[in-house]
Order: structure tokens, then sequence, then C-alpha cells
């Protein structure tokens, strides 16, 4: 369905000397024209901004848009005339606190089986500095949008309540106060153990279902496993923030040296 759609924006404007580009040979074989028209974000169709802090410290913004995706990219729009993918324009800037990010603008790029799709732009920050309150700041000629990211970057940490070492016997109860609280409310909590020098990998996790929230903690009782000995318990939360403007990305975690026990 996305294949046949495609193939029709696209070669409907193949014939005729229009000063447009030539038609190429996209990826699976699909022939398109690579028209691009340089827009300003403003402009883009159903706009909404995604910031990715999955990989922290390194930030990213994708500026999605339209209603059409073919392997999650952005369809072709259509002028009316021939389909095209937009570009943004040279005067497009955008900062996280004042730093400026690595911009790719858009155009064509390839969306496996369904075709050829439009890149939707795309901006890097690397090394972002991990502060409370931040923001990324979006600039064109002719709009100025501000996306807040709240506690987004902030380093999370956590404390053990139940007792003061990392000893985690088999059966006990833990409990675990994580900051910022916030992440509780909204995000899901995921506990796991690794076993130290260990190949391949060994360890547990807990059932989502198996932990319990209460205000800033994290609640679970430590499984009964056949391998023991110190290694490494991660918490970490993940999800997605969605904000009026735009949405987040979010799967901060922490590692905490212990040692499992009968």
């Amino acid at each position: 369905m996305a294949r046949s759609w495609m193939l029709a924006l696209t070669l409907a404007a193949c014939g005729g000397d229009d000063g447009g580009p030539p038609t190429e040979e996209g990826c699976e074989g699909t022939p398109y024209r690579p028209w691009v028209e340089t827009v300003s974000f403003a402009d883009l169709p159903l706009l909404r901004p995604d910031v990715q802090t999955l990989l922290i410290p390194d930030v990213s913004l994708t500026l999605l848009f339209g209603d059409r995706f073919f392997a999650g990219k952005p369809a072709p729009l259509s002028n009316g005339e021939h389909a095209y993918c937009p570009v943004l324009e040279d005067e497009f800037t955008a900062t996280l606190d004042g730093t400026a990010g690595s911009i790719s603008r858009g155009g064509w790029t390839c969306a496996g089986p369904s075709g050829m799709a439009c890149a939707a732009p795309r901006v890097e920050f690397d090394n972002a500095v991990r502060t409370p309150d931040a923001q990324i700041v979006l600039t064109d000629s002719k709009q100025s949008l501000t996306l807040p990211l709240g506690d987004a970057l902030v380093q999370r940490t956590m404390e053990r309540l139940d007792q003061p070492d990392w000893t985690l016997q088999v059966g006990q109860p833990v409990s675990i106060r994580w900051s910022p609280a916030p992440d509780l409310a909204d995000l899901r909590v995921k506990v796991g153990y690794t076993l130290a020098n260990v190949t391949p990998s060994a360890g547990w996790g807990i059932d989502a279902a198996a932990i319990t929230i209460t205000g800033d903690t994290i609640n679970f009782t430590v499984p009964d496993d056949d391998r023991m000995g110190p290694g490494t318990l991660t918490v970490s939360v993940e999800g997605i923030r969605a904000l009026a403007t735009h949405t987040i990305q979010l799967s901060p975690r922490v590692d905490q040296d212990a040692t499992y026990v009968p």
C-alpha cells in the first residue's frame, strides 16, 4: 500500500521538460524525482519536535512532520504538481542552553521496502551539560520556538533506605529512594542485577508487577537465583513525555556495585 502510493506520487511528475531534477532510481528500485523545497520549520505540516536523551550526554532533536510515515520516516509532501521533501532554510539555528547543535536540514532518504521517503530534519548536541531546566531554542527567518526539557538532562541518583550497604540477600525487601522523584510518576521502572566477570553475562531482573512505587521510593524483593556473587545493580526509568509543543524520550539509568548473597 505504502509502496504503490509512493510510486504514484513520485511518477506523477516524471514527464516533460519542467526544469526539475531528472528521475533517479532510489532504494528498492523505486524511481523518483528528488524535488526539494526550502521551508521554514514553521511551515512543516503537523510539526512534532521529538527530543531524544537516550544516549545522554549526547542529545538529539528530530523535527517529525506530516501524517504519513514509511518505516518511521515522513512521506513526501505534495505541492499539487509534484512530490517533494522539505529542506530547512539556511537561517535555521538550534541551540541547547546557548550551545549550537549540528544540523541535518532534511531531504530524501531510503525507507527500505517502502522506497524513498523524507529525512526529517535533525539536530545533534554532543556532550550536553546536565543542567536542570535546560531548553532547546529553534530559530529561523519566520519563527522562534523554545522547547523546555525540564529535568530530562539531570543526573539521576539513588539511595538505599532499608540498609546502609548494597548487599542483596535472597528474599530481602529493598527500598531505594530515586531522584528526581517525578520520574516515578510517568516513566516505567526497571530493576536488574548483572554478575561480574561472568561470560556469557548472567543475572536477574524484577518483573514490572513485582515493583511498587511509593512517592520517591522504589520497592522490590530480591529474587532467588542459582548464581551468586559480586555484580552491578541497575535501576532505570524509561518512557516518553508528551508536552504541549514536543515530546521527550528518556531512558536514564543508575548502576551500583553490589553483592548478591543467599
